[in-house]
């Protein structure tokens, strides 16, 4: 008996749904341009770092100009991982165990962050923790429902951040198969 596995990715995916649900228009506006959210947010910190000369560890955003920052870059990386980490409520402690950096200079990320999409915030977790609030209970847009019973919280409210982005291409990708 042979087997197949299917691997399906699409591409920044959770953010994709962040963007729209939020809504958060400069992350809308480079997936529908088709530019890499990742890289671009790296820029957008990096000019930031660099105007304001804010120095980092292992000079992070300052080895080169931040126009001239690539996929390549550990800048890249870490702008995923605020990405991703920040739509989903991470505090500046886990943030930095998760980037490794220290915890006030993680912090320092997370501002420049929300100062650039806002509607992270005001608009995505906004709603999230409004569903939380009226009845624990998170749809997804496919329809499948998800009643949060844990004790109210950070922690719940991150739960519910993740559930939202993830349930969603979760079932998307069930349903390609």
């Amino acid at each position: 008996m042979s087997k197949t596995f299917i691997f399906a990715d699409y591409s920044q995916a959770e953010a994709r749904v962040v963007a729209w649900a939020g809504p958060v228009p400069v992350l809308k506006t480079w997936f529908t341009t088709g530019e890499d959210c990742h890289l671009n947010m790296a820029k957008l910190i990096g000019r930031i770092v660099q105007e304001n000369k804010i120095r980092l560890p292992k000079n992070l955003f300052g080895k080169k100009p931040w126009t001239e920052l690539t996929k390549k870059d550990p800048e890249r990386q870490l702008a995923k991982n605020t990405i991703h980490g920040n739509n989903y409520g991470l505090g500046p402690r886990k943030f930095a165990l998760i980037t490794g950096l220290p915890e006030k200079f993680a912090g320092v990320i997370q501002e420049i962050y929300f100062s650039l999409v806002p509607e992270i915030k005001s608009g995505y977790q906004a709603w999230i923790i409004d569903q939380l609030k009226r009845d624990r209970t998170i749809t997804l847009p496919q329809g499948w429902k998800r009643t949060f019973y844990d004790a109210y919280g950070p922690d719940l409210e991150r739960s519910a951040f993740a559930y939202y982005a993830q349930g969603t291409i979760g079932l998307l990708l069930i349903e390609t198969l």
